[in-house]
Formats: C-alpha cells, structure tokens, sequence
C-alpha cells in the first residue's frame, strides 16, 4: 500500500469517528430536548386535581412532571393561598414510585415568593421551568395536602460551625477533667482563664450561631437560633447545652434531599 493510499485510510478513519460522534452528540441533545418538553406543557393541560396525602410529616421526593393550570383548578381546600390566575402543579414521586402534585404560583415575570425560596436553598439553577426535572425537594402535609417545605429564612449561616461547637465540648470536659485530677491550679494559671473565656464567651456562642443559622435555613430544623447561641454563651451551663445541641442536629432533613 502506497504512502498516498494510506493517508486515505486514515482520513476516512477520522472522518467515520467524528460523524458517529456528532450523531451521538445530536441525539443526547434530542433526548434531552425530548425529556424538557414532556416534562413542562404551558397552556392547555387540562383539569389537574391533587390526591390527598395520606399520614403525615415531611419527606423527600423528585420532581418529574409540571404543567400549568388555572387557577381554577387547584382544590378548594388546598393550604396554600393563590393569588395568580395560573398555577404551576408539580408532579412529585417519593421514594418507592408513588406520586403527589403540589401546586405553587405561576408567573410569566417571577416567581412565588415562597417557592423561590425553596429554590434558592434547594440549590438549581434553571433557565426555564424543565430545568426542575430531577430536582429534590422537601414536602410536608399541611391540611392534607403536599407542600413544599419553606424555610424561615433565605440561605444563612454555615454547617462548619458544629466543628467549633465540638471543639468547645471537648474543651470543656477537658477543662473539668483537668481541675478535678490537678487540684484546681488550672484555675490560677492566667493563660487557662484566658482561653477558657475565649472559647466559652466568644467561639462556641459564635459557632453555635453559625450552625444554627445553616440549620433553621436549609433544613427542617424548627428550633431558634439566637436561644441556643444565648444559652451557649454562658460557661459550665454550655456543656450540657452543647450536646444537647449537637443532638437535636441528628435527623434533620435538609431542604434539597443532599
């Protein structure tokens, strides 16, 4: 085989690979487009009803359909309050297949205030509606109903605050350790004062703050932060505060189901 003849080979090697990845490429983006557009129907999607929850409490589950709808057509008894002439219903599915619809506000400029802030916790950032295919959230039954879970507040605070907030523990069973096996002369040692007012006044009441904050806004938490940061700026008493802190930290359900 020629030198020139081999070059042909080669190109048409090449040129074979890079049609089979384009057509590769056109059809992800056709499934893509495919799964977008019977994920999200604007206009006529007809009587949407929601079926009643059954129990109680709060769960995860992903979002898989959405349709809009007047307003019209979400059940009377629905817990929340709609003040636009169209509804988005969501079509949501737990954990082992079964399916719920939620209903928020639809608006063409904006979004429901409320749902907007599950977003912003939740994390997805979308151009359009079918970018929720997928997304997690977390529901609760309200009124008999599934709703998506609100946070008290926007997006705050940090999870690295429970490292100061063990740190802290820690450092105080230490402390009461080291008094009670040395006699008490870590109590005239100025530098062992020093700390400890550091970490008893300043960190772990600042900690604790940081994480409750993170707490009350990305999870299902329910208790109040400001409370816990008081009680835990108080020396000794923030021992048995803090780990009862720590406990109620156990469990939690976070906003986005991550």
């Amino acid at each position: 085989m020629t030198d020139r003849e081999t070059e042909s080979v080669r190109s048409d090697e090449v040129a074979e690979r890079e049609s089979t990845a384009a057509e590769a490429s056109n059809s992800a983006r056709s499934i893509a487009d495919e799964q977008a557009d019977s994920f999200f129907a604007v206009g006529d999607a007809g009587p949407t009803t929601g079926e009643p929850a059954i129990g109680g409490g709060r769960a995860h589950a992903r979002i898989v359909e959405a349709a809009v709808v007047p307003v019209e057509d979400v059940p009377t008894d629905y817990p929340w309050e709609l003040r636009t002439d169209s509804a988005l219903a969501l079509t949501v599915e737990f954990p082992g297949g079964t399916q719920a619809i939620t209903y928020v506000e639809y608006r063409e400029n904006g979004q429901d205030p409320r749902f907007a802030r599950v977003l912003e916790v939740a994390g997805p950032r979308y151009g359009s509606y079918a970018d929720l295919y997928g997304e997690r959230l977390l529901l609760e039954v309200v009124d008999g109903y599934w709703v998506p879970y609100v946070p008290p507040s926007g997006p705050r605070g940090s999870p690295v605050g429970a490292y100061g907030v063990w740190f802290g523990l820690a450092f105080n069973l230490l402390s009461i350790l080291g008094v009670i096996v040395g006699g008490g002369w870590l109590l005239t040692a100025a530098w062992f004062l020093l700390a400890f007012l550091l970490v008893n006044v300043l960190l772990v009441p600042a900690a604790t703050l940081t994480d409750a904050w993170y707490l009350e806004s990305h999870t299902d938490w329910g208790h109040a932060p400001l409370f816990w940061a008081t009680c835990n700026a108080v020396p000794l008493l923030n021992v048995p505060v803090s780990a009862w802190y720590l406990a109620t930290r156990m469990g939690v359900r976070s906003i986005n189901g991550r």
